[in-house]
């Protein structure tokens, strides 16, 4: 993809099954209408993804949908063995959606789930679980 044409993007190691180290960019470009109600939105990751394109009836329903379709391709390369790394930290992403100090604060405020005999008086636990990792949290919430 060309600069003129990347609208937003991020730089990650690609680790491929076999271990080869693949420093790239996830791409998004600008969405862009084909037609009147059918806008596409190109992405590629070079030397990961082959460029492609999300497709909706406007610019905003194209972009989102193409970063769930990255997102869904990325994940199944994670389930072929392949693993993403920050660059500066070489820490392992566990979600490309995020950044890096969110990833390591983002337990902040949230807390284990394990069974509790009971709860703190005024103590609530909300009701969508967060992962974090492998960890599974989930925000407290107090009332």
């Amino acid at each position: 993809m060309e600069p003129s044409e990347v609208f937003a993007d991020r730089s990650l190691i690609f680790v491929a099954p076999d271990g080869v180290e693949i420093p790239s960019r996830l791409q998004l470009g600008r969405p862009r209408m084909v037609q009147e109600l059918s806008w596409h939105c190109d992405f590629e990751v070079p030397g990961v993804l082959s460029r492609r394109h999300g497709a909706g009836i406007d610019g905003l329903q194209a972009l989102l949908l193409t970063m769930s379709l990255v997102e869904t391709l990325l994940e199944a390369k994670r389930s072929d063995g392949w693993r993403f790394l920050w660059p500066d930290t070489r820490d392992e992403t566990s979600d490309v959606r995020t950044w890096p100090q969110a990833e390591r604060s983002a337990a902040k405020g949230l807390i284990p789930i394990r069974p509790r005999r009971s709860g703190r008086q005024g103590e609530n636990l909300a009701a969508k679980p967060v992962t974090v990792g492998k960890q599974l949290f989930q925000r407290r919430v107090l009332c």
